[in-house]
């Protein structure tokens, strides 16, 4: 019974997370600005939601929430770029620049109904009220087992900037089933907390890449600037992979649970 319980309020859960979405991309949708925190927050949860049906075996939805997800990373880049600038007092004129950009790319999603076009995608997701029996977890685990110990296999080899984003965003995927999990179980924090800290180390690196090029498209005088932090954060995530060894025991444990 207690199973039961558990699984019933975590299909509940999924479900909340889908009228969220849609109540805030419906405010989305006519709006011609969009802060930082709100786009945040919406591929956030657009990945929780993906997570959620990969957890529990439908791929396919999880593919049509991933094509839609990319739809708004380059809006979300000038955004955090913008932010960065801004903390580290960088040039105006270089704020002024990506501000513009950031401004003109939100009044062309807007335009092109893009934040329209995901609502109708999130409405018509369906199989929220599944839930992962013991088997399927243990299938999940044994997936990420195998591209986890693949992906640092070839890292070490390789630590290639295309093989460390495939390996974020295993962890991410990772991360958020685990708590979806953990919301019923209460279990698994410690995990959580160490897969977050190797997603921000990865996802410090993704940012400055992204930066590094928005820079010299813009011809920011912040150029010198974002190389430096953009080479260290590169070092940092290239000596990632030596320091996970701990991933693979973790994910065999949690086969074996």
């Amino acid at each position: 019974m207690g199973i039961q319980t558990r699984a019933t309020s975590a299909a509940h859960n999924g479900e909340a997370c889908r009228r969220s979405l849609i109540r805030v991309l419906g405010t989305l949708a006519g709006a011609q600005a969009v802060r930082p925190e709100a786009l945040h927050k919406l591929r956030v949860d657009l990945r929780r939601l993906q997570a959620w049906f990969l957890l529990n075996g439908d791929p396919r939805s999880a593919e049509i929430l991933g094509r839609r997800i990319s739809l708004l990373s380059p809006l979300r880049s000038l955004q955090v770029l913008e932010g960065w600038l801004a903390r580290r007092r960088a040039p105006r004129s270089d704020l002024r620049k990506v501000r513009l950009a950031s401004r003109e790319l939100a009044a062309q999603l807007a335009g092109d109904k893009v934040f329209t076009t995901i609502r109708h995608s999130v409405e018509g997701l369906r199989g929220l009220d599944r839930r992962p029996d013991a088997a399927r977890l243990r299938k999940v685990w044994r997936l990420h087992l195998d591209r986890c110990k693949s992906l640092l296999s070839r890292l070490r080899k390789n630590p290639k900037r295309k093989r460390l984003h495939a390996l974020r965003l295993e962890l991410k995927q990772l991360r958020y089933q685990l708590e979806w999990l953990a919301a019923e179980t209460g279990r698994r924090e410690r995990l959580i907390e160490r897969l977050k800290q190797a997603q921000r180390c990865l996802g410090d690196y993704e940012d400055l890449a992204a930066f590094r090029k928005l820079a010299e498209q813009f011809d920011l005088r912040s150029r010198p600037m974002i190389l430096k932090r953009w080479k260290r954060a590169r070092k940092a995530a290239r000596a990632l992979p030596g320091d996970l060894r701990w991933l693979p025991v973790s994910l065999r444990r949690l086969g074996r649970a």
